[in-house]
């Protein structure tokens, strides 16, 4: 006869909170892909980049059976317009469906994870906030089916809103391994060669980042010695706190807690897409606080073929892992091409098999490295590039007048224009701005 864990509701409902937070980031991200035609814009017939010039190009120059495992998306069967169109309407359904629960959430996690795999070629989902969403939505195929909700009174019911049971130790713990990963490694590139002159660093970071937000202009306007206390306080939540998420009971609680906050102070000065949102509800798995990394008998007994499944996934993941920590977000895909990589079987075949291991898995975005933003003491301004376009007066003069084209979201324009305004945009994530 097994033992029941501990406080075994209350970890239900954790998890459970947990499972549909992932879900409704991933309505969130569909949803702005969805806005504003964002997939259509950026590699429609008409589009900045078609996709099917990208994937002519990549059939003519790489095997079949290559690009496929190389560039993996569905969209290898059908690229034109309607398609880009329907695959985030998809994604919207799929995220719903999986936020409502029932048995068949692991098999609706994987499908969304697949639409959104997909949509990364024609699209580009590189920023840190996709590679962190495709990183927590394949795992989330081991998480247990979610209790269905079946009216809007269920939302506030804790016991509607739990998991059936709970998910293994080992997948518990690499959502921590995860959390961890992501904070240490923005830590690690902002305060690598850290100089006293960039202790202030933030004053010019908040007006200069892609879109500041009101509160990032009025906290660039900060006394310097609120900086210094700003700069601290990201060393000691990045770098010290997220140690602790590996204990248990209150240690883990309060690292938890000191993420999240972190995370509303970002939200209230940048515009990061989803980011911050995603890592409060990564934050979320650490209230389980009396979760291990050991495989109890009570699960494997409960979820026999989610318990092996974790069993091959565990080490598999955490492999890939280790190998990718010790570089950052903007080199996640690029690392495995460097020459030095390739060619690591003429140093040594260990080293060569690990290589082609990382190469092989790269495309599908299952693990990925993290880190940006190194520290750069500037002055607080912004530059921004102003697109004009050109029309030819009739009546047959040679005169050229010029006309300005501001941005939509970006912070820009002159005076007191409406787009030199900084303001909310986040969750959306307006991608052609953004670049």
């Amino acid at each position: 006869m097994t033992t029941i864990p501990n406080n075994y509701n209350y970890r239900l409902f954790v998890w459970g909170l947990f499972s549909r937070g992932i879900a409704a980031i991933y309505f969130l991200s569909f949803h702005s892909l969805y806005r504003n035609s964002q997939v259509t814009a950026l590699a429609g017939k008409r589009g900045l980049s078609p996709l099917t010039t990208k994937l002519s190009a990549i059939s003519r120059d790489i095997p079949t059976t290559s690009r496929y495992l190389r560039f993996p998306t569905l969209l290898w069967f059908n690229a034109s317009d309607a398609t880009l169109t329907c695959f985030p309407v998809l994604g919207l359904v799929l995220s719903f469906v999986t936020f409502l629960g029932g048995s068949w959430t692991p098999c609706t996690f994987g499908l969304t994870w697949m639409i959104y795999l997909s949509l990364d070629l024609p699209v580009g989902l590189k920023f840190p906030w996709d590679a962190l969403l495709f990183e927590i939505g394949f795992l989330a195929q081991l998480l247990p089916p979610t209790s269905m909700l079946t009216s809007v009174a269920d939302c506030v019911d804790t016991t509607a809103l739990s998991t059936t049971y709970l998910p293994s130790g080992g997948v518990a713990w690499l959502y921590r391994l995860l959390l961890v990963r992501l904070m240490v490694g923005f830590g690690r590139v902002k305060f690598e060669g850290h100089k006293s002159r960039d202790n202030c660093y933030t004053q010019g970071f908040l007006i200069s980042q892609p879109m500041p937000t009101v509160f990032g202009w009025l906290g660039s306007h900060m006394p310097f010695f609120l900086h210094r206390i700003a700069i601290f306080g990201m060393f000691l939540i990045e770098l010290i706190l997220p140690w602790f998420l590996f204990c248990t009971g209150s240690m883990r609680l309060i690292a938890a807690s000191g993420i999240a906050s972190l995370m509303v102070g970002i939200q209230l000065t940048g515009n990061f897409g989803y980011f911050n949102l995603l890592t409060i509800v990564l934050c979320c798995a650490s209230m389980d606080t009396d979760s291990s990394l050991t495989v109890d008998a009570w699960y494997v007994d409960e979820a026999p073929l989610q318990s092996c499944a974790s069993v091959v996934m565990v080490p598999f993941l955490f492999s890939l892992a280790v190998l990718n920590i010790l570089f950052q977000s903007w080199c996640n895909e690029s690392w495995v091409h460097w020459p030095l990589v390739v060619h690591l079987d003429d140093f040594s075949v260990v080293l060569g098999y690990l290589g082609s291991y990382c190469r092989f898995f790269s495309p599908f975005r299952i693990v990925s490295a993290y880190g940006v933003f190194p520290p750069a003491s500037t002055p607080a301004m912004r530059f921004v590039t102003i697109i004009e376009g050109s029309t030819e007066e009739e009546g047959g003069k040679n005169e050229t007048q010029w006309k300005e084209y501001s941005w939509k979201y970006m912070t820009s324009g002159k005076g007191n224009s409406n787009s030199s305004s900084p303001c909310f945009i986040a969750p959306h994530h307006p991608r052609i701005d953004h670049r």
